[in-house]
């Protein structure tokens, strides 16, 4: 493309700009791109430029039905029949003229010079400058040609060399400004951020559609028609919400304001707003309570139906409850595991956000036993589980837990109570399988069982059945295999043990020999091992693998002689009566 060339289009862009302020050209992507016709927008703010007399030009198109599409010979538009069309156009030569069958040309702009000639049906630009004309349809119309050529011809009113063509079709129903269900839409969106550009899709941002009751939740309403166009300004947009919960909708005092949430959440269960102009509505939905509920919002345009979107928000704190406590040692106590809901049983985490839930978690006045006490508290986030950890006072003190959350209405709920128990660390440890005798491919499970020198459960201690060197736990047991299928070797540095109980899953494998057999397993944590207290053997066995040959041949007899019962049986149905 030459540099006049560009420039000539950079021309028509400033005159028709200057003519309304604002105006969106539809890009060209064809091989014909130097000439291609450039086709003015709606104006964004449904507003018509005056159309004034030659000279003068109608800046935006009227009435134009979705986007053009813009490709040199092969462009295409659709109208409504009241509408008019702009189209710009550089001329490459000094003289050109844009030619239009079914339509009239009602106004231009022109760099240079220009005249309507031809009954108003042809358009002669004298000059290389930018041209912007506006063309409206004929009554009764279904498509209107539009046509840009070149000519040297200084008096010619119509022919020359055809450079651009748009095909413009004429919508004469009644669907154009009418809500188009297809077209429209409720969407989630986060708050404040209801712009054309972010109401193409339903959002997918996390939490989207659920929140706390203390946080309002935004949605974008989308009303256009069949043609993609925002329907009229001044359309009545209400939403109502079931369950008592508030909604409001953007009162816009500007166009560009119209899609934003509203600056306030709602009082009532209903509200109304008429379009300011062809942008979306914002509209903000909130709990009435610090219940849990879930509330219905129904859209209406114009008395159309839009939609439906279903908001949820959780209620305050309703229930804490404590859960699989560990076996406490006195210099470190132990932990419970902690969570929280509502009262409709939605998962609650203290902290998010910290004006509906926060962290508010003390020692109730019912935890009893000498020296247990709530000590460092983890609130739970989504998943991931929540602790409270609690001090001993004594070995084999025993006792309970249970601890209050104030929800910030100042209300409190009371958690169930746990048994706290206090040890101290393993002195002596006893094995046992879960079977005394396994076939191949069983699952075969350990338990062992620790203590402390008291003869009490042993406190749950990292590092206390594992340590680093020659500590490592050992099991070692024939045809016992990990998930790897290799000979197992069980035990880590990180082996702990819960409420003084560790366990270890072997998968049984078929003696090499195909036969069944006694063994004995050992098992040995040298971290524990004392004077008093080795490494273990457990015993157990291992079936036969496979069926034999007898069983077999037992297996087949059976199935004839059963086989030829039911033939009898039969023969005895279908003989024929015999007569007397």
């Amino acid at each position: 493309m030459s540099t006049k060339t560009i420039s000539k289009r950079i021309a028509l862009a400033t005159v028709v700009a200057l003519g309304a302020g604002v105006l969106s050209l539809v890009s060209v992507s064809s091989a014909n791109a130097a000439h291609a016709f450039s086709i003015a927008q709606t104006n964004p703010d449904g507003l018509t430029a005056s159309a004034g007399t030659a000279g003068a030009g109608t800046p935006y198109s009227v009435g134009l039905l979705g986007a053009p599409v813009v490709s040199g010979l092969l462009s295409t538009a659709t109208l409504a029949a009241t509408g008019t069309i702009t189209v710009g156009y550089t001329p490459t030569t000094d003289y050109a003229g844009i030619s239009v069958t079914g339509g009239t040309i009602s106004a231009y702009t022109v760099a240079n010079t220009g005249a309507i000639v031809t009954n108003g049906t042809y358009f002669q630009a004298q000059g290389a400058g930018a041209v912007a004309v506006s063309i409206k349809p004929n009554a009764g119309v279904a498509t209107m040609t539009i046509q840009a050529s070149r000519s040297n011809l200084t008096t010619a009113t119509s022919g020359g060399t055809l450079e651009d063509q748009v095909i413009v079709s004429v919508a004469a129903t009644a669907t154009s400004g009418t809500v188009s269900l297809s077209k429209s839409g409720v969407f989630y969106d986060a708050p404040g951020t209801g712009t054309q550009a972010a109401v193409s899709a339903d959002s997918t941002s996390a939490g989207v559609g659920t929140s706390a009751y203390g946080v309002s939740q935004s949605a974008t309403i989308v009303a256009k028609d069949a043609y993609s166009v925002y329907v009229a300004a001044s359309s009545l947009v209400t939403a109502s919400a079931t369950n008592g919960a508030y909604v409001a909708l953007t009162q816009a005092s500007a166009a560009a304001s119209q899609g934003a949430s509203p600056a306030a959440v709602g009082t009532i269960s209903s509200a109304y707003a008429l379009t300011y102009g062809v942008y979306p509505v914002g509209m903000i939905v909130s709990a009435p309570s610090t219940a849990p509920v879930t509330t219905t919002v129904t859209v209406s345009v114009n008395g159309v139906v839009l939609g439906t979107k279903a908001f949820t928000f959780t209620g305050s704190v309703a229930k804490v409850t404590l859960s699989a406590p560990s076996n406490g040692v006195l210099s470190t106590g132990g932990t419970t595991t902690l969570a929280f809901a509502d009262s409709a049983g939605n998962a609650i985490y203290p902290g998010t956000p910290a004006g509906s839930y926060p962290q508010n978690l003390v020692k109730d006045a019912a935890t009893a036993g000498a020296g247990i006490a709530l000590s460092t508290v983890v609130y739970p986030v989504s998943g991931t589980a929540g602790s409270a950890a609690f001090t001993c006072g004594a070995i084999n003190s025993t006792g309970n837990l249970s601890v209050d959350y104030t929800n910030a209405d100042g209300t409190i709920v009371v958690s169930n109570s746990v048994p706290i128990t206090c040890s101290s660390t393993p002195a002596s440890y006893t094995a046992k399988f879960d079977k005394s005798s396994y076939n191949p491919g069983d699952i075969a499970t350990l338990t062992v069982t620790f203590k402390d020198s008291t003869g009490a459960l042993a406190a749950d201690v990292a590092g206390a059945i594992a340590a680093s060197g020659a500590n490592i736990p050992n099991i070692v047991g024939s045809n016992l295999t990990n998930t790897s299928g290799t000979l197992l070797t069980a035990g880590t540095l990180t082996d702990v043990t819960t409420n003084g109980v560790a366990t270890y899953k072997f998968i049984v494998v078929a003696p090499a020999s195909g036969t069944s057999g006694s063994y004995q397993a050992i098992v040995d944590f040298p971290k524990v091992d004392s004077a008093t207290q080795s490494g273990l053997t457990v015993p157990y066995s291992i079936g036969s693998s496979g069926t034999s040959l007898n069983d077999v041949l037992k297996g087949i007899v059976s199935l004839i002689a059963s086989i030829n019962k039911q033939i009898a049986a039969l023969a005895k149905l279908v003989a024929p009566a015999k007569k007397k």
